[in-house]
């Protein structure tokens, strides 16, 4: 049942987040900074969750501070879940996240200043129509896995046991179907392909233009879902994976 006291205020608080980031109140591909829109540090799976929500896949040792700032990055994963919860199952159902901390090092936290800590808390809580029901950690580090399970131990049971920490890769199969996983982590998805067809579906359908049915269904399966080594490339694609129609819809780093 819809709390609308509670969506109001949730509404009031990003409006307020993004006037005082100097965001717009909604974003679009255009607001997106390239370097941080094709690092493939979020990348949307083409199938659910074995427990039926959608997939987002979160990469944060693919932040490269050099290329774009960390408001940057933010502003792009803000962008993407703008996008996921125009479903308005979505906003009911919530989403499941892989945390893939592949090439993560503990040491790069030095790299974000208080104000980016502020930022990256600021945009989620109490601040956007969206919730993250299951998150499943893979490749954590045995450091990492104990900074987890620690920092799990001191927070609600329900809480907790959203929460799976995976001892490998070869475990996410029984959380989210292989076909939707990235090839590096033993799945079918070519994700560079896989993410710039959905980057271009969602630019081009915020121009208005005339698109088809989107590269898959958060919900099943539509389309390429797979998008893999043996599905054809869409027409057009450059190399770098990217859609030459979704790099024109967004900016050039000034």
């Amino acid at each position: 049942r819809l709390d609308q006291p509670r969506a109001v205020q949730v509404l009031r608080n990003l409006v307020a987040f993004r006037a005082k980031n100097n965001w717009p109140v909604r974003l679009s591909a255009s607001d997106v900074h390239p370097a941080a829109l094709e690092s493939l540090v979020h990348v949307v799976l083409p199938r659910p969750a074995r427990k039926g929500m959608p997939v987002l896949m979160f990469n944060p040792g693919l932040v490269d501070l050099s290329r774009a700032s960390a408001a940057e990055y933010h502003k792009m994963a803000a962008w993407v879940m703008e996008r996921l919860t125009r479903d308005p199952a979505v906003q009911h159902r919530g989403i499941a996240m892989v945390l893939n901390l592949e090439g993560l090092d503990l040491r790069m936290a030095r790299l974000y200043s208080l104000a980016d800590v502020r930022r990256g808390v600021g945009m989620w809580k109490d601040c956007f129509p969206c919730k993250i029901k299951q998150i499943i950690v893979v490749n954590a580090s045995s450091m990492q896995r104990g900074v987890a399970l620690a920092g799990l131990s001191l927070v609600h049971p329900r809480v907790r046991a959203r929460v799976a920490i995976l001892p490998g890769a070869d475990a996410l199969a029984s959380h989210v179907d292989p076909a939707a996983l990235p090839q590096d982590l033993g799945g079918e998805v070519d994700a560079p392909r896989l993410w710039g067809a959905w980057c271009d579906w969602q630019a081009r359908e915020e121009r208005g233009e005339k698109v088809g049915p989107p590269p898959f269904d958060l919900f099943g399966v539509s389309g390429d879902a797979s998008m893999g080594s043996k599905a054809p490339p869409p027409p057009g694609e450059h190399s770098s994976g990217l859609q030459p129609e979704c790099s024109r819809g967004i900016r050039t780093a000034e």
